[in-house]
């Protein structure tokens, strides 16, 4: 069976709206200061450090997270623009350029089941035809009806 794969390339800007709206949803303190920018680094997953601008003497400061951490936060943000992910997909995070990005792959071989489909036609008394498609299943069989009338 085929497999599928597709990449979602975030910007700058939506990485930092889903790191940010990830910590705020997990507590995760964040300084109150001004986001000067985001590092992105590959070493064992994909890191993400957002640095604030200095506030007079002090250091800048930042805030790292995680490969785990910016995977669930990309998702989240997803989940928050309605964009579909698949739940049972393999997801992973890869840097790009000054931002990221998600491979997302739905491997149809590790599923449970492959449906069968088979195409019935019977003629009714109004002269239609009405087609069904079965799918079966190991634990379930569907019939799906589709009536289409004859000219």
């Amino acid at each position: 069976m085929p497999n599928e794969m597709r990449k979602i390339v975030f910007t700058e800007g939506e990485l930092q709206a889903a790191l940010v709206n990830y910590a705020l949803r997990t507590n995760k303190k964040l300084p109150n200061a001004t986001i000067n920018n985001i590092l992105v680094e590959a070493k064992e997953g994909v890191t993400a450090t957002i640095v604030y601008m200095r506030d007079g003497t002090e250091e800048a400061k930042s805030v790292v997270f995680t490969p785990n951490d910016v995977a669930a936060a990309l998702i989240l943000y997803c989940s928050t623009r309605q964009i579909p992910l698949p739940r049972d997909a393999k997801k992973v995070v890869i840097p790009i350029e000054d931002s990221v990005g998600m491979i997302i792959k739905i491997d149809t071989h590790e599923n449970s089941w492959s449906p069968s489909c088979l195409l019935l036609s019977r003629e009714s008394r109004f002269s239609q035809v009405l087609n069904f498609i079965v799918i079966k299943n190991p634990d379930w069989i569907k019939i799906i009806h589709i009536n289409s009338v004859l000219p």
